[in-house]
């Protein structure tokens, strides 16, 4: 995984947390192609399409984490071809 991005799994698969340490690692997770725009989290968890999550997401050095709803729009799975990182795309 990424060190400049982290995710770390609480005991309920749908409580995500996300810190993004830099604007390259920013980058690296948004996802311009989803309307309005969305962020990769990496993660092994099992997750599908339309599944609700609550994310608390720190940005770039932060004291405060953002309680971030959404949903699950993108599944990349553990062992997908081309070795990518698994996770869910919110």
């Amino acid at each position: 995984m990424n060190e400049r991005l982290a995710r770390t799994g609480a005991n309920k698969p749908g409580l995500l947390t996300l810190t993004i340490k830099d604007k390259s690692a920013l980058y690296l997770a948004y996802m311009p192609f989803v309307r309005n725009g969305g962020l990769f989290i990496p993660t092994n968890s099992n997750y599908r399409l339309g599944d609700e999550v609550f994310m608390l997401l720190n940005l770039m050095g932060e004291d405060e984490k953002l309680p971030v709803a959404g949903r699950v729009i993108w599944v990349t799975p553990k062992g997908a071809q081309g070795k990518r990182t698994a996770g869910i795309g919110v």
